[in-house]
């Protein structure tokens, strides 16, 4: 579910339950690795200084996913809604769900960022095109699904080098559209 359409089901569960929502906290930033998540923190600070009464998140793994670690700055202390999971960190029965399904989206990210690591390295090793576009002045051979290395085109390479003063001075080297 796209964090639009998460942010409009807060605000749906916040107007049924007759709750204003005062404000939204929003990262499009990992919450697996370790990166600055400023509205986190935010937000965090806000609920910690009684700004806000409560927090609404759309699931446990979309709060965090670096495990009980970050749970444990809430659980029992202040209230986190997490509304997919139908958990409360408020409520004691629910503590032990919260840290389980945090520990839980922990582990798959740490599985799935291993996977795509080895399966990226794997294509690189077989000479296949891992991802993205293309550098400028090289071709595939073969399908997108198989596509070996970029080979150089010379034509487009002599016009790099041609262009490289050009590029110095903060250039674009892409082609034009055809």
């Amino acid at each position: 579910m796209s964090t639009d359409a998460q942010e409009e089901q807060g605000h749906r569960r916040a107007h049924r339950e007759g709750y204003a929502v005062r404000k939204v906290w929003k990262d499009i930033a990992s919450g697996f690795k370790d990166v600055e998540r400023a509205d986190f923190d935010r937000a965090l600070k806000a609920l910690a200084g009684g700004v806000v009464p409560a927090l609404w998140a759309y699931a446990v793994d979309r709060f965090s996913r670096k495990g009980a670690e970050d749970l444990l700055k809430v659980i029992g202390k202040v209230r986190v809604i997490f509304d997919m999971d139908g958990l409360d960190s408020n409520e004691p029965r629910d503590r032990r769900w919260i840290i389980n399904r945090a520990e839980e989206a922990r582990e798959y990210s740490e599985t799935l960022s291993r996977r795509v690591r080895d399966t990226k390295e794997e294509q690189r090793d077989g000479g296949l095109w891992v991802a993205g576009r293309a550098p400028w002045a090289t071709r595939s051979r073969g399908t997108a699904s198989s596509a070996r290395i970029r080979h150089r085109r010379p034509k487009e390479c002599r016009r790099a080098r041609t262009n490289s003063p050009g590029r110095r001075r903060g250039n674009s080297l892409r082609l034009p559209s055809q």
